[in-house]
Order: structure tokens, then sequence, then C-alpha cells
């Protein structure tokens, strides 16, 4: 597996229609960093069959960095934003918890600079309202979503409630939202 994700890492452009035939199978592999390198490569290449495997990535894998580069390549294969974001916020209740919204903050802000700190072991009842606050938000906004449209850290629509306990920002030089 280090030699095919050797290969797909050094891929020339436009990449070979018979290794990308081989893709899906790369992006289903047990090797976490085989899949990575096919998820980069399913984003510079993008084709209908990447789809589904994607979507597994998104719907199983726990490892940041694999879902980092599903989420970055499921738009270019037609994977629309919002459906990602419900992906991770129906994550949030299971195996994911609170490293579901760290997944759902550069979808819904694209910069997370002024994220200051986060967790991802949540309660069940932290974990339950934050899931519906952010299944609401997606529905409210997804016009936007699809658009390409982030939302900044003080705009109203992100609402403290998308950000159970442990999750700090900072606002103009203050903490946000503001800690009990």
């Amino acid at each position: 597996p280090y030699l095919r994700e050797l290969i797909l890492d050094h891929l020339p452009q436009p990449a070979p229609p018979e290794v990308l035939d081989l893709l899906p199978k790369q992006l289903a592999d047990d090797y976490i960093d085989l899949q990575i390198a096919a998820c980069h490569t399913a984003a510079k290449n993008p084709r209908e069959t990447f789809r589904q495997p994607l979507l597994s990535i998104l719907k199983k894998a726990t490892e940041s960095h694999l879902l980092e580069a599903a989420t970055a390549a499921a738009d270019a294969n037609g994977i629309p934003k919002d459906q990602v974001m419900e992906i991770f916020a129906g994550r949030i209740t299971g195996d994911l918890n609170g490293q579901a919204i760290v997944c759902l903050l550069p979808l819904a802000m694209g910069d997370t600079d002024a994220l200051r700190g986060s967790t991802t072991g949540l309660d069940p009842a932290q974990q339950k309202n934050a899931q519906a606050a952010w299944l609401k938000f997606i529905a409210a906004h997804r016009t936007q979503l699809r658009a390409g449209e982030y939302f900044q850290l003080g705009d109203p629509t992100l609402t403290p409630d998308l950000f159970p306990k442990g999750f700090i920002f900072d606002l103009n030089g203050k903490t946000w939202p503001a800690q009990e």
C-alpha cells in the first residue's frame, strides 16, 4: 500500500485513466495513508465513480486527516457541502462525538483560526443538543452553503448552541461563547 500511496502522490497531470479506474478500490483500502492519497487524487481528477467511496469514508472514518482529505474531495466530486455537513452532524451522537463539530467548523466558517480550544468528549445531552442545532443550521442555510458561502464568527447565524462547552473562540480579543 505504501508504494501505491507514493504513486498517487506523484501522478502526472492529467492522471492516466488506468490509474483513476483503480481509485475507488484505493479509497476503500484499509491503509489510511493510501486512502488519503486517493482522496487527494480524487479531488484533482473528479469522477462520478468516486462519490460513493468518498461518502463511505465520510460516514465511517474516524482518522482526522482522512476526514479532512475526503471532505476536500467531496465538492469536486459532486457531493454538496450541506450533505457533508449533515453526515458530520449525524455523527455527533455517534462515533465522532465532538470531533464531528471540529469537522463541521471549516465547512461552516472556512477560516477556523479563531478556534482556541475544542473538546471531542461530549456527554449525551451535549451531543443531542449540538446535533439538533447543527441540523437546524444546515436546513436554514442550505442555499448559502450550496453557493459556497461561509459564516463569520460574530454573525448572528452562528449561535452558541452550535458549540457545546469546551469549544472556545477568540472574537475581537474576547472569549466566545462566554464560558460559565
